[in-house]
């Protein structure tokens, strides 16, 4: 994880500016029938894009982006969670912080991975760790074979967390019964 850089990181008070707009945005849909998960889930993308991004450019993740995401994954989970969906996001985190002691994985990723693992299912959050381990290692390759990193280097994970986050809250019950039907 690279030291914080002034000037390059994102400030709380524009992540917070940006979350209130999403959510006041979609403030009307929240009661339609069905719109809740709708909602939530372009919700859910937009609070990863911006970390992934800074991730991408920095080496950095701000910990307000994690925050906010745990701030709107623990509403999300009180509207349509489950017991088990809370114990899961905790197992996430502890595995991330574990993989951040061990320095496989920045402390930046353990937040963001715990935090954005608060909004999926068990079933989609089985799908979010494979994909971004997957999406990780594969990142990984291209970007050792390509020359833009050597094996010793860390890779960006965060855009690696952002699109499986994606793909989970998605389609990760669909996946995850495919994946048991094999």
């Amino acid at each position: 994880m690279a030291a914080e850089e002034p000037g390059r990181t994102v400030r709380p008070g524009a992540v917070l500016a940006v979350t209130a707009g999403l959510a006041a945005a979609s403030c009307p849909f929240f009661f339609a029938a069905g719109a809740l998960y709708l909602w939530s889930g372009l919700l859910f993308e937009a609070l990863l894009v911006f970390p992934a991004a800074e991730d991408w450019r920095t080496g950095y993740i701000s910990d307000a982006w994690s925050l906010v995401l745990f701030a709107g994954g623990a509403a999300h989970w009180l509207l349509l969670g489950r017991a088990e969906d809370l114990a899961t996001a905790a197992g996430i985190f502890i595995l991330f912080f574990a993989l951040a002691r061990l320095r496989a994985a920045g402390e930046g990723d353990a937040y963001l991975a715990g935090a954005a693992a608060l909004w999926l299912s068990w079933e989609e959050a089985a799908v979010f760790l494979w994909g971004a381990f997957v999406l990780g290692g594969l990142a990984g390759a291209v970007l050792v074979a390509a020359g833009g990193k050597r094996l010793s280097e860390g890779v960006p994970f965060a855009p690696c967390v952002a699109a499986a986050g994606g793909i989970a809250y998605g389609a990760g019950d669909a996946l995850f019964a495919a994946w048991l039907a094999l």
